[in-house]
Formats: C-alpha cells, sequence, structure tokens
C-alpha cells in the first residue's frame, strides 16, 4: 500500500526499485559514513550527503553521482564531480 501510494508520487525513485538506501549510524559520525559510503558506491552510484538530518544516501543509478543536501540546489552536482 505504500509503496503504491509513493509510486504515484515519486516514480522514478531507486529506493522504489530497491535501489537505494538512507543510512545512518549510531557509532560513525555522518561525515565517516559518507567516506565509507563513497568508497562503496565509486563509480556505480550516488552518494547524498545530509549532514543535518545526519544520513547519507546511497543508490545504484549505474553511474558516479554525488551530491551536499546543505547546499543549495544547483549548486549540489558539483559537490565530488
Amino acid at each position: 500500500m505504500y509503496s503504491s501510494l509513493l509510486k504515484e508520487h515519486v516514480s522514478n525513485s531507486t529506493h522504489i526499485d530497491g535501489l537505494a538506501a538512507d543510512i545512518y549510524s549510531d557509532y560513525v559520525s555522518v561525515d565517516e559514513l559518507y567516506d565509507i559510503c563513497d568508497r562503496v558506491i565509486g563509480d556505480r552510484g550516488d552518494v547524498g550527503y545530509y549532514p543535518s538530518q545526519g544520513f547519507i544516501h546511497v543508490d545504484l543509478r549505474g553511474y558516479r553521482a554525488r551530491w551536499c543536501a546543505a547546499l543549495p540546489v544547483g549548486v549540489r552536482e558539483l559537490v565530488g564531480g
């Protein structure tokens, strides 16, 4: 039910396809977590940095993408190439 409702609003979400996750840790800082995710995902996908919310978004979109949610839209894509 939830996924079908969400799919109506975000039809291109990699979360819905099971190819994305938002990750946090009580034991590792969000900065350290970003570094770990960056190394693991590599050029296969996206690593999004949410420092204020304390989590990292990862997905396997098939190409490298890095961004920071703390930056304004339009500048996010410049982070990390």
